[in-house]
């Protein structure tokens, strides 16, 4: 990893803008490339969610889910990703890890939002175990 110093602010909010503008237009390769540069010069949540959302739009939910298992290592307590970790777990088929995810975000969500669609989720899982 690179040391901050080196990397000047503008250069920061240049890379951030421009990876915002590749959001915006459906561009994920280059916005999966940005992100990853970005992660280069300073590990941050916002970052590796940023991939994992990348990764969610392309269909490609196993690398979603080590993006998102990153932000977990740096913040265990997000609720939205501990809920987007179930919506992956849960298109892969993998009912229990899916249940498992959504109850975490149902319990640290803060936000009556997340709450609801963590329970949602919740619901489909055991539907389906039920069936």
């Amino acid at each position: 990893m690179h040391s901050h110093g080196k990397v000047s602010k503008e250069l920061l909010e240049e890379q951030t803008k421009l990876l915002k503008t590749h959001l915006e237009r459906g561009e994920y390769l280059n916005a999966l490339e940005v992100a990853e540069e970005l992660l280069e010069i300073e590990e941050k949540e916002a970052y590796w969610i940023t991939v994992g959302y990348i990764f969610t739009q392309m269909r490609e939910y196993e690398r979603s889910l080590v993006a998102y298992q990153n932000v977990l290592r740096l913040n265990p307590q997000n609720d939205r990703v501990w809920f987007n970790i179930g919506y992956s777990f849960l298109v892969l088929g993998d009912t229990r890890q899916a249940l498992r995810a959504f109850n975490k975000a149902i319990k640290l969500a803060p936000d009556e939002g997340y709450r609801k669609k963590a329970e949602k989720g919740k619901e489909i899982c055991l539907k389906i175990m039920r069936s």
